[in-house]
């Protein structure tokens, strides 16, 4: 927080019955560590606050709601862990195979805007075990695996001329600069660049 100005901000998440975010700087103000029993949960804790910050910036972003639920899913899970008294018991017996279905899913519908909910149930286990497992894996999460085929898939129609602006609806992204954004962290250049070397280069 910044404590030079106060100042508060109220924002509201869509999504797991509505998540609200309060944000609140005091000026020359010092508090301890809390809770706020039964209608709240204080976060004072730094990598908290970044990660919850994270959430909701890319909630404006109107990105993959996959992704999304993981970012959420993944902030509770840390805060449980930070401010439990007791041991968390997280259900981890699911057959391999079923973790397999819910990759099949993504490899059939990638393009899809599932949520991490929907993809737990066709896994047929709850979201905590899907990410770990699939990460134990495949080394990586639900979401980053559909990202990685969405970029293979967008790379194929380029090379056959398809404008990104197209290449971009095809393949599930929000919109063109969705696309450009994970092509470029992926592959180190723009869809335009990649298409005008792949297609229209000189034969």
């Amino acid at each position: 927080m910044n404590n030079d100005t106060a100042g508060s901000e109220f924002s509201l998440l869509d999504c797991f019955g509505g998540i609200e975010y309060v944000k609140a700087s005091f000026k020359d103000q010092h508090f301890s560590k809390h809770v706020h029993e039964g209608y709240a949960i204080g976060v004072i804790d730094r990598s908290l606050v970044e990660h919850l910050r994270m959430i909701f910036d890319y909630s404006d972003n109107h990105g993959s709601k996959l992704l999304l639920e993981t970012l959420i899913f993944a902030f509770f899970t840390k805060l449980l862990l930070k401010s439990s008294n007791r041991n968390i018991n997280l259900d981890d017996k699911v057959a391999g195979n079923k973790i397999c279905l819910a990759r099949e899913y993504l490899d059939e519908f990638f393009d899809t805007n599932i949520s991490l909910d929907e993809l737990a149930i066709i896994g047929n286990t709850n979201k905590y075990t899907l990410i770990r497992q699939f990460k134990d894996r495949w080394g990586m999460a639900p979401h980053q695996y559909q990202v990685q085929l969405r970029i293979h898939r967008a790379k194929g129609l380029l090379r056959t001329g398809i404008k990104p602006v197209d290449v971009a609806a095809i393949c599930g992204f929000y919109d063109q600069s969705h696309l450009a954004s994970h092509f470029k962290k992926a592959l180190g250049t723009t869809p335009n660049s990649y298409r005008r070397f792949m297609y229209e280069r000189p034969s």
